[in-house]
């Protein structure tokens, strides 16, 4: 009897850390166009340059929350993970002890 185990609980952890290492990114990025706007303001100024800096600085503080959300929520996943590989290798345990003609 063939053990198939649904949940390919390896494929979960990378993609759990690739989101966890994206969002990482985008925070990171969102922090240098903080910077890059704020020395902007060396060349270019006036009412243009501050319509802008609120802009940018708005836009930014929207996003930081989600991001660091998007940071938080993979351990979840990865506690997800874990019971997802618990529950298979207790599933192949019990496979594995059954009869082979217990299906027949």
């Amino acid at each position: 009897m063939s053990v198939v185990i649904k949940a390919d609980t390896n494929e979960l952890y990378r993609k759990v850390l690739s989101i966890k290492e994206t969002a990482a990114d985008i925070h990171q990025q969102l922090l240098n166009i903080s910077g890059l706007t704020s020395d902007l303001g060396k060349y270019w100024q006036g009412d243009a340059y501050e319509r802008h800096k609120t802009s940018s600085k708005a836009i930014v503080e929207d996003m930081i929350p989600i991001v660091a959300m998007l940071e938080t929520r993979p351990e979840q996943l990865f506690k997800m993970a874990g019971i997802y590989e618990t529950v298979e290798d207790f599933n192949k345990r019990e496979a594995a002890s059954l009869d082979p003609n217990v299906i027949e």
